[in-house]
């Protein structure tokens, strides 16, 4: 049961704490897409809500940790995921070193927002994983 309390003057909101794992089971194709390769494969996600934040809007401040006893949630489903090019066809094109996380990230969401155009989904049924690592210099 959920239970509401007016908070028009409360200075706090939550925030999730999440781990999501990802393992690919197997990969059906690969095509090269520019400088990078496309994969299409068969992937298990496994996704867990481990606690929740409450946090200070005026500040960001986190002043409390709430930790939460949830099975994970499992989910077998299809994955487009890239093998992105190596940094130095990035640099050539004029991007800076310090961009190119950003720049990835960036393009992981514009997939995410044009996937719909081609795929019979709603925006909010895709979702994305960046890892957060940048590609090798080689």
């Amino acid at each position: 049961m959920a239970v509401l309390d007016p908070a028009d003057d409360a200075d706090e909101h939550t925030q999730p704490r999440e781990q999501t794992d990802i393992s690919i089971l197997a990969t059906d194709a690969s095509a090269p897409a520019g400088a990078g390769i496309a994969h299409l494969g068969a992937v298990t996600v496994l996704h867990d809500l481990v606690a929740y934040q409450r946090k200070r809007t005026s500040t960001n401040q986190v002043f409390e940790v709430v930790q939460l006893d949830f099975p994970p949630r499992e989910l077998t489903t299809a994955r487009l995921f890239g093998t992105p090019c190596r940094s130095r066809p990035l640099l050539a094109a004029g991007l800076e070193p310090s961009r190119i996380i950003g720049a990835v990230h960036a393009a992981e969401h514009a997939l995410i927002g044009l996937l719909p155009l081609f795929a019979i989904c709603d925006r909010w049924d895709v979702g994305g994983v960046f890892d957060g690592t940048a590609p090798a210099d080689r």
